[in-house]
């Protein structure tokens, strides 16, 4: 959800510590990211900067940090407590959603599958209007 509301990377996102949220100020610091030999490394262009938090990310992230583990220097570790790496994230959630059939609303290329598959598994899926009642235009 992190990663839809702010357009981080994933390795930005992957590279986050529970110490870069301000919940105070309602501030996301990134300053660092994990590169494709999974070390953390600076960001791209090698500018830190800071992002400004919607209310509900903002209350996400807040649930969030207080369910981690005290001490924890990830912020969105896996199950086993280590940092996420992209394969993962391809085969298991991106790769999965753009299999999916597309809807009826589009989506005729893999990304906006994927996109609709994502919004779907979190429940941000556009509802369709009702069919018209027969012999009714629906204009």
């Amino acid at each position: 959800m992190t990663g839809l509301l702010t357009g981080l990377r994933f390795g930005e996102l992957a590279a986050l510590r529970p110490d870069d949220v301000d919940l105070a100020r309602g501030l996301l610091r990134v300053e660092r990211t994990v590169s494709d030999r999974h070390r953390i490394e600076p960001v791209k262009d090698g500018t830190p900067r800071l992002g400004r938090m919607s209310p509900t990310l903002r209350a996400i992230l807040a649930a969030h940090v207080a369910r981690l583990t005290p001490g924890a220097t990830i912020l969105f570790p896996t199950k086993a407590g280590g940092r996420l790496a992209h394969p993962y994230f391809i085969t298991r959630l991106w790769n999965r959603c753009s299999r999916r059939p597309a809807s009826p609303t589009g989506g005729a290329d893999r990304q906006a599958r994927a996109v609709e598959g994502l919004d779907r598994a979190l429940g941000l899926a556009p509802t369709r209007a009702p069919a018209p009642p027969d012999g009714e235009d629906a204009r």
